[in-house]
């Protein structure tokens, strides 16, 4: 929060407490404030009214720690697959044929393995995976982004469409955005979750004329072994793109 928050923290935090003891005077209001600085006011918001509803905890007038607790609490449940489910989603990554529908982590994990992967490690692989995959979930969650799921895609069409109802059918990707040139990949779209989480206008751009050139480039397939030639060109050209993003390079 900045300073200029304070009037609308004050007004949320005085409905809260006028449940029970009535509304905070300045000096109490100064401290929640200075306590809960680093949450923006759309967390705070959330996280006053769960702790009303809290069954347990809402008996009770609340405390920055329970305020705290819910906020943590409600991050732990963003859909993120844990780090052995992250890991068996990502392997699919090694046959072209095959969709991946995998979070943001899960991509710049994978990124940090392939190598080792690819010196044919594949326990060396899956610990770096791990470990990357959990730092980067941790930090995530601390900046407070919601999961971001995205579609690469294969060249295999049965197991395309399969992959992708999977994802629908559990909430990861949403129902009828699903198209031929849509599917490539959310992050490269306006329309994804990955847009609404925290990422710079600037690195929203590149992805919109990444997006922009796929448009240009695929044409729909004329038979089986032209769209596997294309796509996996495609997906190359975006691989070298996504290692450039990941080490701070332009795109």
């Amino acid at each position: 929060m900045q300073k200029s928050d304070f009037n609308a923290f004050h007004a949320i935090l005085s409905d809260c407490l006028s449940v029970w003891s009535g509304p905070p005077n300045a000096t109490i209001a100064a401290i929640w404030f200075r306590t809960l600085a680093a949450y923006d006011l759309g967390t705070l918001s959330t996280a006053f009214s769960a702790h009303m509803r809290d069954p347990q905890n809402g008996k009770f007038e609340p405390k920055p720690g329970h305020i705290v607790e819910q906020i943590e609490r409600a991050a732990k449940n963003d859909g993120r697959p844990g780090p052995e489910e992250a890991w068996a989603i990502s392997l699919g990554a090694c046959d072209e044929a095959d969709t991946v529908v995998w979070t943001l982590e899960c991509v710049q994990a994978w990124a940090a393995a392939t190598p080792i992967m690819a010196l044919g490690d594949e326990v060396g692989a899956r610990m770096a995976f791990k470990e990357t995959y959990a730092r980067l979930v941790a930090e995530a969650r601390a900046r407070f982004e919601a999961a971001s799921w995205e579609v690469s895609e294969g060249f295999d069409k049965d197991r395309r469409r399969s992959a992708v109802g999977r994802a629908i059918e559990a909430g990861r990707i949403p129902a009828g955005k699903y198209a031929a040139i849509e599917s490539i990949t959310p992050l490269m779209l306006g329309n994804s979750a990955a847009m609404n989480g925290g990422i710079p206008a600037a690195t929203r751009a590149k992805f919109d004329e990444l997006r922009e050139q796929w448009a240009r480039v695929y044409e729909g397939p004329s038979d089986a072994d032209a769209e596997r030639d294309r796509l996996q060109e495609l997906k190359r050209a975006t691989e070298k793109k996504v290692e450039q993003f990941l080490k701070g390079g332009a795109l």
